[in-house]
């Protein structure tokens, strides 16, 4: 504590305020009444016992003596704790003393470390308002902040003034909980002896409410290195007023001291030594505890350098100098004698130029006289930016990011310049301008043209005009807008951006406009835009891929249109331009290559900066007109002159020795009898072919049973089945070829399901006899029934047809006997083919039911054909007799 005698005026102080805190115990503060609620160590925040402002207090003007110890936040400890409050409702107040040892652990975005909270013990919630610090600008100082509460965009608040460490602030927090938003307020180093002052700083942001005035809280947040840093803090008090946190000392006197002084300040006890500005307190104690502080307010001047005048011309040597706070004899403030040694030889008359980044180009605005070339400066003032040596004329220019490094006036972008730029100054189709309003040194930019039929060109004063194109949505690639760029010799263009204006007439609707090149053949779209307004210009940019990079041969873009409102609408073009860079080429040697094997004839030679077509860089061919003779080729060791050579043993080269062949595969190379490999196929019906679906082994052994050298097997799941194989009846194509059961004889079989050897009119055709149920005769009427079939014995009157005759009993006596008579197909839609056994000479009739004879007819032959199709659906009866003998056939008709 300080002991100086001033004279100080007497100050008298209203009330005494309760203290909440004054930490007047040692150890730990969660053993003392408070409650750690975070933090991975308790017990890390502990009471201070070393001697500070007031014993082991902290104190600050016009407050009530300080009892007890205080306690301290250590940057990186992470114990938070709080301490239960009473009594508060609506707004409340809370004031303690806060000294700033040091600035480690602070940082310039600041954290928070003390505020009321909604609740207490254990768990802590709602914290309002938050106290925050952070390191201030200035070395050795801080800031204090506040922020009101959490929930919407919260912000913080911070103080202008940065605070010096070293030194015991007085701090009073406010937060009023009945207006919404609430309403947070920070007071530093307020007059205790007055009524409540503005706040230096407030904040109402955030939109949690607050309704609880639970406790104080006390938090060391972060890490050592960024975070709440280190704190003491001491004198604690809360309560509903300004009145209840700021007590004033009844007996403490004050008074103010104003010094102004050079470099430092030390006050005449001794025990206080300032070299920063400020306003500083002092605390003289007396032996009743009534204090008397002093407040001073110390200005310190830094001295300025002077230099040595020794030859008195009023000029000062800027080798001989000495820093001080006022003028030493034979000094004088200026450096700026080239000659102390001789008055008559004095100011100089060299301009210098400041380098301050040390890229060795000056400043052109930082300039000084000199005798001779000062350290830090040049003799030129080119650099553009000397904060940075990386700005100079010999600077590289990074490309798009907004600095020009290389001083030449403007950032570089990648993306280049306009290469040339179509502006179509015609005043109409007969006096068209159509080429760029400039070639470029680096490329020739063809006529811009409109290409198809139905494209008419339309007058109209300074652009490109046109109509007649497609009204539907297909493409039609005869019909474009086009350009063509060539880059000149030895040049590659990196080609990035097309930028053109363009517009439809008033009936143009909304066409798509679509953008294609060559490097494609116009296939895929750099652009497919839908031009939305008509009759207003719009101007649209074409991103081009890295397929345009370094691109050194001819290239066209087409602007093709489709969906236009009407055939005579109108599409024209405007300031049409190619934005990209040039790359200088530097021409080589090429080489023929007519083989195409990447090896080049190095007796036919072009210099050129890309290769011509047929032209490689390579020049080490031995043989051009052979695509498989160049250095790279393998040649294979050929013992037994059959021309099949030994994999094992090669040689890579234009020439090989003697005996060596550029096939492989010998299998035997000390035997000209054993060649090449074999092709080996799987056999799984081991009929002796292969699967025509196996694609092969190939090898100089038979890889074992299962494989046969032939694989034109059609079905290798069957052994009956191969090339040339006997066609069976089995229902596959056993010969491979002309199908299933091909050449075989197919015979109708009846179905015959009673088993009476007469089938019914369903037939199937077969190339062998099925083992039962089918019969090669038809014509049974009743094919469940084994009694019932043509030439049954008819049972008299029993309503059966059983002779199949077409009525119960017989139709006529048969005295056919020596002939089979066969009607067929029976029924029939009125065609029928009697056919027998025997050749006939007989006479048909034909009987209604009704016993009317309808037709008569002759036969004679084997078979006779019977048209009766013009007779109605029905049962009909055909007599056939021949010599006094008949046979009588009921036939349907259907």
């Amino acid at each position: 504590m300080k002991k100086l005698l001033f004279v100080l005026s007497l100050i008298p102080i209203a009330s005494m305020g309760q203290v909440f805190e004054s930490f007047n115990f040692s150890g730990a503060l969660n053993a003392n009444g408070w409650t750690t609620h975070s933090g991975a160590i308790p017990g890390q925040q502990q009471t201070l016992t070393s001697a500070s402002d007031q014993g082991n207090s902290l104190y600050y003007t016009n407050l009530p003596n300080s009892t007890g110890n205080r306690t301290t936040l250590v940057a990186g400890n992470t114990e938070d704790v709080n301490k239960a409050i009473t009594g508060i409702t609506g707004t409340g107040y809370y004031s303690m003393l806060v000294k700033v040892t040091n600035t480690t652990g602070l940082t310039t975005t600041g954290d928070y470390f003390t505020g009321f909270a909604a609740t207490t013990g254990t768990s802590v919630t709602i914290f309002a308002p938050r106290v925050l610090i952070k390191a201030g600008v200035t070395p050795n100082t801080f800031q204090l902040g506040v922020q009101n509460t959490t929930g919407g965009t919260p912000t913080q608040t911070y103080t202008s003034t940065e605070y010096p460490v070293g030194v015991t602030l007085m701090v009073v927090i406010k937060l009023d909980a009945t207006v919404s938003p609430i309403q947070a307020s920070l007071f530093v180093n307020p007059n205790v002896t007055q009524a409540e002052p503005a706040p230096t700083v407030s904040n109402n942001s955030g939109t949690n409410p607050f309704t609880n005035f639970a406790s104080i809280f006390i938090r060391q947040g972060g890490t050592a290195a960024a975070g709440t840093g280190n704190i003491e803090l001491d004198e604690i008090r809360y309560g509903s007023t300004w009145e209840s946190v700021t007590p004033e000392n009844s007996c403490s006197t004050t008074s103010s001291l104003t010094i102004n002084t050079c470099n430092s300040y030390t006050v005449p006890s001794g025990d206080e030594t300032y070299t920063v500005s400020g306003t500083y307190s002092d605390t003289i104690p007396n032996a009743a505890l009534c204090d008397s502080i002093l407040t001073i307010n110390v200005t310190i001047s830094t001295g300025i350098t002077y230099y040595a005048d020794v030859d008195g011309d009023g000029l000062g040597n800027p080798s001989n100098s000495t820093i001080g706070c006022s003028l030493p004899a034979g000094y004088v403030t200026n450096s700026d004698d080239c000659n102390d040694a001789n008055n008559a030889i004095g100011l100089p008359t060299t301009t210098y130029y400041q380098d301050a980044d040390g890229d060795s180009f000056g400043s052109a605005t930082a300039t000084i006289l000199a005798c001779s070339l000062p350290a830090g400066y040049v003799t030129n003032n080119l650099d553009c930016n000397d904060n940075s040596n990386t700005i100079n004329p010999n600077g590289t220019d990074i490309p798009d990011n907004g600095i020009d490094e290389d001083c030449s006036g403007s950032d570089a972008s990648s993306l280049g310049s306009a290469l040339a730029i179509y502006e179509f100054n015609g005043n109409d189709c007969t006096l068209p301008s159509w080429g760029v309003t400039a070639q470029p040194s680096n490329a020739t930019f063809s006529d811009y043209s409109a290409n198809g039929s139905s494209l008419v060109c339309a007058n109209a004063a300074g652009v490109f005009n046109y109509s007649g194109f497609n009204t539907n949505a297909a493409i039609d690639l005869t019909q474009y807008f086009g350009f063509t760029v060539t880059p000149s010799n030895c040049i590659g263009l990196d080609l990035n951006l097309i930028k053109f204006t363009h517009r439809t007439s008033g009936s143009g609707g909304t066409p798509i406009i679509y953008v294609r090149s060559s490097l494609d053949n116009f296939t895929a779209d750099l652009y497919a835009e839908t031009l939305t307004v008509a009759a207003t210009y719009v101007t649209d940019t074409v991103f081009l891929t890295s397929a345009f990079d370094n691109v050194s041969s001819p290239v066209e873009f087409r602007f093709y249109v489709t969906s236009i409102g009407q055939t005579g609408s109108t599409y024209r073009h405007d300031n049409v331009s190619v934005i990209g860079n040039s790359i200088s080429l530097t021409p080589q040697s090429y080489y023929q290559d007519t083989d195409g094997d990447g090896f080049g004839n190095p007796s036919v030679t072009v210099s050129q900066c890309a290769a011509p077509s047929g032209y490689v860089a390579n020049n080490t061919d031995c043989d051009d007109a052979n695509a498989l003779v160049n250095p790279n080729t393998v040649w294979y060791q050929d013992l037994d002159v059959d021309t099949y050579g030994n994999s094992s043993v090669t040689y890579t080269g234009c020439v090989p020795p003697a005996n060596y062949v550029l096939n492989n595969t010998d299998c035997n190379d000390n035997s000209s009898a054993t060649t090449g490999p074999t092709t080996y196929y799987v056999d799984v019906d081991n009929d002796g072919y292969g699967s025509a679906t196996d694609t092969g082994l190939v090898s100089c052994t038979n890889p074992g049973a299962g494989y046969v050298t032939t694989n034109t097997d059609c079905d290798d799941a069957e052994n009956t089945v191969y090339p040339g194989a006997p066609e069976i009846c089995d229902g596959l194509d056993n010969d491979c070829v002309n199908g299933i059961d091909d050449g075989l004889t197919f015979t109708p079989y009846f179905v015959d399901l009673d088993g009476d050897n007469y089938g019914t009119s369903t037939s199937v055709l077969l190339c062998e006899a099925p083992l039962s149920g089918y019969s090669l005769v038809d014509g049974d009427c009743n094919d469940s029934d084994i009694n019932i079939h043509p030439g049954a014995t008819e049972i008299m009157d029993n309503g059966i047809d059983e002779n199949c005759d077409g009525t119960d009993n017989y139709v006529g006596l048969s005295t056919l006997s020596t002939s089979f008579v066969e009607v067929k197909p029976n029924p029939s839609n009125g065609l029928f083919q009697l056919v027998s056994t025997t050749d006939m000479n007989a006479r048909i009739t034909v009987v209604s039911m009704q016993g009317q004879i309808i037709e008569n007819c002759e036969w004679k032959g084997m078979s006779a054909q019977l048209d009766l199709s013009s007779l109605a659906s029905g049962i009909y009866t055909i007599c056939i007799e021949q010599s006094g003998s008949q046979v009588f056939k009921r036939v349907i008709i259907e």
